[in-house]
């Protein structure tokens, strides 16, 4: 037996998770790190698998997504919707070079006149004339994600979310030690030590040390402690997206690559049944997918630099959409979600990659950073990194991952006691404790964002917004509450990015009233009056107005609520009053 390479991939969505599932499957010894939890970028992935069609242009691309989307429908049958798709257009010239195109790339495709259309989707414009019928897919990132994941560890993968790269050691142009750093609380920061170079390097960034704060009470759950350690990995893939220069930058390596952040929103209009496609007299594209009970519209790519959606962005994605779908203009946006991730070339249509090796790069040897790729291309990209690899150690060994079918899974894992009565967290979408415990109990970590996904439920939903702090009470006495109020102050972070771009209207106010909510109800705003003395009367006029302390909501104040479980329904959204948790 010779000796078996081991491999660090660093990065934790679909495409990372897809690399170290073919190096795995090939026998390598692979270990996969994420700073986060495993598709924590999930709800920013627009989740549709493109046929090629609308790239016919450029063949042999047309081809490759064509063939890609076909294999991930086949091994990833639980994740996948053949929804089917639609492309139109008011040019009809243009929609028949398309479709002849299309039918010489081996692509199936449809002619179909405007009035066949509005019966399989009523909101089209009147003024579409003609529309080509395409075989694109809807899939699940989150659960892609998830799947990939579990078959890389069942062909031996070590993974490893929460774990952030802080430091990757290079000595005489060659990667050595790796520095990881575990900490299950959010958004952790770390101590950055010098990197070892070869005097050739720049140095790498400092960072703040931030440990676990106090110790967890008698009654709570004892969460694992910081910890760093130091592995001697043979190659490091850097497949981190957006935060691959960030990676990069750790082993003095200053990648001098474009960063992108693409843009989609969520508005609440009458739900479709397949992707729609706008096919631009400029060449854009705005492309609608079915997504619950409304409808998401995507994708906007800026070079802003910000990660958060512009609020020009989203409003451009909806006036580009009410051509095709009249109703969309007044829809209201719910939520604009963002992804920034490295382009590989200045002519990048999304779907292309490019292995850069930094042996040949920068002269040091050991590392690949991934740049391009999307959701349809990434089991081809990842069959790419596995190949490169495999060549660079002398093993020959074909890949796999277009054949073995991905392994079933259940967002919920194997977590049982899911009652079929229970008290009831967000009456208006039914999400009871035991959801919820059931949810958490499948994390490997206390992350509301990862319950909510796995629980599917809406993302627009009260229960991202005002009831919030009723998630978090879930979580209590079981962990302490440092752990639980930090976990919920990392939701509502990542909720508020999902919500200033598209304020405006009845939104505005509406998220307003949340806010006071969240302000009143946590205290995540600061110390404020618990009342206002403005408001008073004579009833309230000998009540304590003292601020409360900046600690955050008293969490000591919810039960467990199985006491609760014959409780009325409560009105949506309802307040806490104390003692308990309110159902």
């Amino acid at each position: 037996m010779g000796y078996t390479p081991h491999v660090l991939v660093i990065g934790g969505d679909v495409l990372a998770t897809a690399i170290a599932r073919d190096l795995a499957i090939r026998g390598l010894d692979v270990t996969l790190a994420t700073r986060d939890t495993l598709g924590a970028e999930s709800p920013a992935e627009f989740g549709v698998l493109y046929s090629g069609a609308r790239n016919v242009t450029r063949e042999p691309l047309a081809r490759l997504l064509y063939r890609e989307s076909q294999t991930l429908q086949q091994i990833a049958d639980g994740c996948v919707d053949e929804t089917g798709g639609l492309i139109v257009s008011q040019d009809r010239e243009r929609l028949e070079e398309l479709h002849e195109a299309a039918e010489s790339a081996s692509i199936p495709a449809q002619a179909i006149d405007g009035e066949t259309l509005r019966e399989q989707e009523p909101g089209l414009s009147e003024d579409i004339e003609l529309g080509i019928s395409v075989p694109d897919s809807v899939v699940d990132p989150f659960r892609l994600t998830l799947a990939n994941a579990k078959g890389a560890k069942e062909y031996g993968a070590t993974i490893r979310s929460r774990t952030a790269v802080t430091e990757v050691a290079v000595d005489e142009g060659t990667v050595g030690t790796v520095r990881l750093a575990h900490d299950p609380s959010p958004d952790a920061e770390f101590e950055t030590a010098q990197a070892v170079t070869d005097g050739g390097k720049p140095g790498v960034p400092g960072g703040t040390d931030q440990t676990m704060p106090g110790e967890a009470v008698e009654t709570s759950k004892q969460i694992e402690e910081r910890e760093t350690e130091e592995i001697d990995p043979d190659y490091v893939v850097n497949a981190a997206g957006g935060r691959a220069r960030e990676v990069a930058s750790r082993a003095g390596l200053d990648m001098q690559i474009p960063t992108v952040v693409e843009s989609a929103v969520l508005l609440d209009a009458s739900p479709v049944d397949t992707v729609l496609t706008r096919y631009g007299p400029d060449g854009d594209e705005t492309t609608v997918r079915p997504h619950q009970d409304v409808v998401r519209v995507g994708t906007a790519v800026s070079e802003n630099g910000e990660m958060s959606a512009s609020v020009s962005a989203v409003k451009a994605l909806q006036a580009q959409t009410e051509g095709m779908m009249p109703a969309v203009g007044d829809a209201a946006m719910l939520r604009a979600d963002s992804a920034r991730r490295l382009r590989s070339a200045s002519t990048n249509t999304g779907h292309e990659h490019k292995l850069l090796d930094h042996g040949d790069r920068d002269d040091c040897w050991g590392m690949t950073t991934v740049a391009g790729g999307s959701l349809t291309t990434h089991r081809y990209v990842a069959e790419q990194v596995a190949d490169d690899i495999c060549t660079k150690f002398g093993i020959r060994r074909e890949c796999q991952t277009d054949e073995i079918p991905l392994p079933a899974v259940d967002p919920l894992g194997v977590a049982t006691d899911r009652r079929a009565e229970g008290p009831v967290v967000c009456d208006q979408q039914s999400v009871t404790q035991a959801d919820i415990e059931a949810a958490f109990e499948a994390c490997d970590y206390p992350d509301l964002t990862e319950a909510l996904l796995r629980m599917r439920t809406p993302a627009h939903s009260p229960v991202e917004g005002r009831c919030a702090y009723r998630l978090a009470g879930v979580l209590y006495p079981e962990y302490e509450e440092s752990v639980v109020s930090g976990a919920l102050r990392d939701f509502l972070d990542r909720h508020w990015a999902t919500q200033r771009p598209v304020l405006v209207g009845d939104r505005l106010e509406t998220a307003a009233q949340t806010y006071r909510s969240h302000v009143e109800t946590m205290n995540l705003g600061g110390s404020v009056p618990v009342i206002d003395p403005d408001d008073m009367d004579d009833e309230t006029s000998d009540r304590e107005t003292t601020d409360r302390p900046d600690g955050g909501i008293d969490l000591a104040s919810f039960a467990d609520g199985r006491d609760t479980a014959r409780r009325e329904p409560p009105q949506v959204c309802e307040r806490t009053t104390g003692g308990e948790l309110s159902r």
